[in-house]
C-alpha cells in the first residue's frame, strides 16, 4: 500500500529473436529485443512538500551483435548493444530511463601457453541519460599452472579497473526531489592475488 492506494506488483515481458552463424573457429550472433514493463515505482515531487508514489510503465527494445574468434591459443570475443529504454509515469510524456545507455561495447582477449593464461577485458558505454560521463573499465590478469606429482597450483593476479576510472553503476542513480541526482560508484582499481591447489587421488582411497 501507498497512500491507502494498492500497489501492483511489477511485470515483465521479454521477447528475443536472433540468429547465429558458425565456422570452425568463429561465431556470430545477432539478437533484437523488445521487453515491457509494468507497474513501475517512482517517488515524485509534485505541488506538496511530501513525495508522492506514483507507477507507470516502460519498455526496452534494441540490438545485440557478439562475435567470438577461438584457436588452441587464443580467444577473443567482441559484442555490441544499441538500445533505448524509456518510461512513463501517470499522464506524462514517456522519457529516457535514468539508466538508459545506448551503447555499450564489449571486448575480452585471452592467451594460453603451456604455464601460463593471460587475459583483457574492456567495456565502454556511452553516457547515460543523467550523467555525461562515458563507462569505461578494463581489467587484466594473469594465471600460472605449475603441475605436481601428487597435486596442481595454480598462482593468479587479476587487477579489476586497471586504470582507476570513476564509473558509476548502471541503475544506480537517484534523483533527488530538488532536481540534483547522485549515483553509486562502481569498483574502484583492485588488484588480487590467489593460490588454489588441487590434490590428485590417491590410489588405494
Amino acid at each position: 500500500m501507498a497512500d491507502g492506494a494498492p500497489i501492483q506488483p511489477q511485470f515483465a515481458e521479454h521477447r528475443v529473436v536472433g540468429v547465429s552463424w558458425y565456422a570452425p573457429a568463429l561465431q556470430v550472433t545477432v539478437e533484437g529485443f523488445h521487453k515491457r514493463f509494468s507497474s513501475l515505482g517512482q517517488f515524485q515531487e509534485r505541488n506538496s512538500d511530501r513525495p508522492e508514489f506514483a507507477q507507470g510503465r516502460g519498455r526496452a527494445r534494441g540490438l545485440d551483435v557478439y562475435l567470438r574468434w577461438q584457436t588452441e591459443q587464443h580467444a577473443l570475443w567482441g559484442s555490441y548493444t544499441l538500445s533505448e529504454v524509456t518510461e512513463q509515469f501517470r499522464n506524462q510524456e514517456p522519457r529516457h530511463a535514468t539508466h538508459y545507455q545506448p551503447h555499450e561495447v564489449k571486448g575480452a582477449y585471452e592467451l594460453t601457453l603451456p604455464n601460463w593464461a593471460f587475459s583483457v577485458t574492456n567495456v565502454w558505454g556511452s553516457p547515460t541519460a543523467e550523467d555525461d560521463t562515458p563507462y569505461w573499465r578494463t581489467d587484466v590478469g594473469a594465471t600460472y599452472f605449475l603441475p605436481m606429482e601428487r597435486a596442481d597450483t595454480e598462482v593468479g593476479l587479476s587487477i579489476l579497473n586497471l586504470f582507476n576510472r570513476r564509473n558509476p553503476r548502471i541503475g544506480q542513480t537517484y534523483l533527488l526531489p530538488e532536481g540534483d541526482s547522485y549515483a553509486t560508484l562502481g569498483i574502484p582499481f583492485t588488484a588480487s592475488v590467489y593460490a588454489r591447489v588441487r590434490l590428485h587421488r590417491i590410489p588405494g582411497f
